[in-house]
């Protein structure tokens, strides 16, 4: 929850015409077993472990897959919660996650008011914040948030993004300094250097991280999605169709898979 590039990803979710769609195309045993476990949330919706266990997955799947339909899923399983004067952090939180992934900006930046009014420091909720104010061009506000992260690979890498709008060789400069491991954090730091390197006409170094940054996680939906458009925009569409054979089911993929056929077989 602490990768503000991936909390303010630009894809727009896929919306599937029905749940019978929905719990197909998503080939997974998980959604099934999520759904068992939110109709058992239905007859009781106090259950505190139950909501989050329920809407943290609904929430998960709803990222793996770029899927707007499991988002509403998440919110509809916290909806006794939210309500509440004494609703869990750990629950406005996911609140807050979902609104931010609907786009829904002033609506989660209301939740995570609540939060931080009661945890000033709250690690997630800055971050969150941080990444709701970059997307919004509130850029001198989010590097407020940005300051007061604790962990240094995420504060310079929070701080670099707001950077670049305005001096991206300076952002990317301070990115390259930095040293990564195999963690979230560093394959999202690895993720918006890549970017960077790429808007500086820096194919070969774009190349190298995200090469790096897919070594860490293979599976992560809006990684793929502008590690794609990096090599359509580099004409390179058989490895479009090569990084994206698999990942057919998620719709933002499948489309850019569509678009490296049309365009590799129009260059033939």
């Amino acid at each position: 929850m602490l990768l503000l590039g991936f909390l303010a990803a630009e894809a727009s979710p896929y919306l599937p015409s029905d749940d019978e769609t929905l719990f197909q195309s998503s080939a997974s045993s998980k959604a099934k077993k999520v759904k068992k476990l939110a109709q058992a949330l239905k007859a009781q919706p106090q259950n505190q472990e139950l909501t989050y266990l329920v809407a943290n997955q609904y929430l998960a799947l709803g990222k793996a897959q770029a899927d707007l339909r499991f988002y509403s899923y998440a919110s509809a399983a916290l909806e006794y919660w939210i309500s509440q004067q004494d609703c869990p952090l750990e629950l406005l939180l996911l609140e807050a996650d979902i609104k931010q992934y609907e786009h829904k900006f002033e609506q989660a930046l209301e939740i995570l008011q609540r939060v931080l009014k009661e945890d000033e420091l709250n690690q997630v909720a800055l971050a969150m914040r941080a990444a709701i104010f970059h997307e919004l061009g509130e850029y001198s506000k989010s590097n407020q948030d940005c300051r007061q992260l604790e962990n240094q690979l995420l504060q310079t890498t929070c701080l670099a993004l707001n950077q670049s709008i305005l001096e991206p060789e300076l952002a990317y400069q301070t990115l390259s300094r930095l040293e990564f491991v195999r963690d979230d954090a560093s394959q999202w730091a690895l993720t918006i250097a890549a970017e960077i390197a790429a808007r500086l006409a820096k194919p070969l170094e774009a190349e190298l991280y995200y090469r790096r940054a897919i070594a860490i996680d293979d599976h992560d939906v809006f990684l793929l999605g502008s590690y794609a458009d990096f090599l359509l925009d580099q004409g390179e569409y058989r490895r479009v169709l090569e990084l994206l054979a698999d990942k057919q089911e998620i719709e933002i993929l499948a489309l850019r898979y569509k678009l490296a056929q049309s365009l590799g077989a129009s260059d033939a």
